[in-house]
């Protein structure tokens, strides 16, 4: 799948949807992973935050603003 299709779903994923994000860190490549969650932290949803947090390092890098959609632009 295409990495920017979770630009897209991040900002309005909810319930089951936050759960397949947060499988991707687990088992995706390395731009999957990150946006993945990039995706999880745009989610307005609670659980997205908690699933984000099972990740550090990726949690870190986009509370510092390391991580963003616009490395890949």
């Amino acid at each position: 799948m295409p990495f920017e299709i979770w630009r897209c779903v991040g900002p309005l994923a909810e319930g089951a949807a936050i759960e397949d994000l947060a499988r991707v860190p687990s088992i995706g490549d390395q731009i999957e992973r990150q946006t993945a969650a990039l995706a999880l932290y745009a989610s307005p949803d609670r659980m997205a935050a908690t699933l984000l947090h099972k990740f550090p390092s990726l949690a870190g890098t986009i509370s510092r603003k390391v991580l963003t959609w616009s490395m890949w632009r």
